[in-house]
């Protein structure tokens, strides 16, 4: 299988799950050097440090504006499915953690099992 490279271009937009955190917070720098617009999922109480890092910061999928050509999901589980119709039809999901599983009650590798598309 080969890999998927989310790669947007300057004036196209991204999705950022779990912005706040440390692979989030890098891929929200990355991306707003790059000139791509960049919209940050927190919990309420980080909200001004998605902002900080040149994202808008979306409280949920509704509230990203239109369609974006990449969405990082480092949160996986049941908001995979949501964050996803955030995405252009011709945009790609890339989905690197299930940090759902602390909150959820499963062990790690049942939520990853939950979570994998194969």
């Amino acid at each position: 299988m080969a890999g998927v490279v989310g790669r947007p271009r300057p004036g196209q937009s991204v999705l950022v799950l779990g912005a706040a955190g440390g692979v989030g917070s890098a891929l929200c720098q990355l991306a707003a050097h790059a000139g791509v617009t960049v919209h940050g999922t927190s919990s309420p109480s980080r909200r001004a440090q998605v902002e900080a890092l040149g994202a808008t910061w979306a409280p949920n999928a509704a509230a990203v504006p239109a369609p974006v050509a990449a969405t990082f999901d480092s949160v996986g589980g049941p908001s995979l499915a949501q964050f996803r119709r955030a995405t252009a039809r011709t945009g790609v999901v890339i989905s690197y953690g299930f940090s759902f599983a602390s909150s959820s009650g499963h062990p790690r590798t049942v939520a990853l099992l939950r979570t994998a598309v194969f």
